[in-house]
């Protein structure tokens, strides 16, 4: 017979239950924290500049015990919901006027993300991260300057020496994917073009994709990063560091005068340019920035929820982002291959109602690339991604719907 007095197995019974009932009650207080953080922005019978008061008192209270749980999936949410983007930087302004430790903490994450997205080739999730981080300025989270010399770094780029550009290693061949005609009117120039393409890479005894890597890509990408980001924060830098953004556009205006478009014949949709011009991709988003800029950097598609708490988020204090230098090329590097942009419709298509808008309207860019993010993030989730896609076409003009329907007919008329 045990001689243990029979209160001890009692003891360790409630010891391990209470513990279990401890880290059940934490898990969760984690799951719920993790759906009000994924699902604001919703519908919602509240509006939402209330519901992002509420979810930043609910999360500064939580801070204490969850804190890193709350940075992880905030940063999560940055690059895997783009689409939300002006929201969540909302939500860590307001956090950041109320923890400025906090605040800073969750820069450091941004910024370790953003680098291990450049050295890991992740290009698209280096590009959400960047524009995060510039829309955190838009919140008073990071200060401006110290923005505008990451983007001058980046734009350097250019002046690089040593980036494949001229003669190209070795590389597997890449498939081409194209599309039938819409129009029996208009002749795709994709036969003519590719045999001649495919004839002068058998006589150099290249593949497409070594091809490519003659044009330069490397410093293509960190100069396509750095225009697409401006929307998002062209007009506060403006409006504080006026000389630093005229500087930067011009060392861009310098870099794409000089840049070489050997591509663009091979890239070509339609046969000629009538009715619709065919524009390399870095040109026209250029020519959209140009636009943007005579328009003060004025653009009415973006929603901005932090205008509304712009007496709290002005009251605190910034950060300054760290020196941040691109990574060197490596060889094993692969970075995103040029394109065309598809066009198929002008203002003519619409007499009725709103004017379409022009092909470098700001309007168009981001469009197409709030489509892209769609279709990235929802390519095999059939469901989600008619639900987004419904979304997106019910909430802008009959009129700019067309840009949708280009941009799908795009992904298919393109080099994957």
């Amino acid at each position: 017979m045990s001689r243990r007095r029979p209160h001890e197995d009692d003891d360790g019974y409630d010891r391990v239950y209470r513990k279990r009932r401890r880290v059940s009650e934490n898990q969760e207080i984690e799951d719920r924290l993790e759906s009000l953080i994924l699902r604001v922005g919703e519908k919602s019978t509240s509006s939402l500049e209330s519901n992002l008061e509420g979810l930043a008192s609910v999360l500064e209270a939580d801070l204490a015990t969850f804190r890193s749980k709350i940075l992880r999936i905030l940063t999560d949410c940055a690059v895997k919901m783009p689409e939300k983007c002006t929201i969540y930087t909302t939500l860590v302004g307001l956090l950041n006027a109320k923890n400025y430790n906090f605040g800073g903490e969750f820069v450091e994450y941004m910024v370790r993300n953003f680098k291990d997205a450049l050295k890991g080739c992740k290009w698209n999730t280096a590009r959400y991260s960047l524009r995060f981080l510039a829309d955190l300025v838009n919140c008073h989270v990071i200060a401006a300057v110290s923005l505008l010399q990451l983007l001058e770094n980046m734009v350097d780029t250019a002046k690089e020496d040593g980036v494949p550009q001229e003669k190209p290693p070795p590389a597997h061949p890449t498939e081409i994917r194209t599309l039938t005609s819409p129009s029996s009117a208009v002749e795709l120039n994709t036969t003519s073009v590719l045999a001649n393409f495919a004839t002068e890479l058998e006589r150099t005894k290249y593949t497409i994709s070594d091809y490519v890597l003659w044009f330069q890509v490397r410093r293509d990408w960190y100069v396509f990063a750095v225009l697409a980001t401006l929307p998002w924060v062209g007009r506060e830098l403006y409006e504080k560091k006026e000389q630093g953004l005229e500087h930067l556009l011009i060392s861009i205006e310098v870099f794409l005068g000089k840049r070489s478009k050997k591509h663009h014949a091979a890239l070509r949709v339609w046969s000629c340019d009538t009715p619709h011009p065919q524009e390399e991709y870095l040109d026209c988003l250029w020519a959209q920035i140009r636009k943007l800029r005579q328009d003060n950097w004025a653009e009415k598609h973006i929603p901005r929820p932090y205008l509304a708490f712009d007496s709290i988020l002005c009251e605190a204090l910034q950060h300054n982002l760290p020196t941040m230098l691109p990574p060197p090329h490596h060889d094993s590097y692969i970075y995103p291959m040029p394109y065309v942009i598809f066009r198929m419709f002008d203002y003519t298509d619409c007499p009725e109602g709103p004017i379409l808008p022009g092909a470098h309207s700001i309007e168009r860019f981001l469009i197409e690339e709030h489509l892209h993010q769609i279709i990235e993030m929802h390519h095999l989730e059939r469901k989600d991604w008619l639900v987004d896609n419904i979304a997106l076409i019910y909430s802008i003009h009959l009129q700019s719907r067309v840009s949708v329907f280009e941009s799908k007919q795009r992904l298919f008329v393109n080099f994957k």
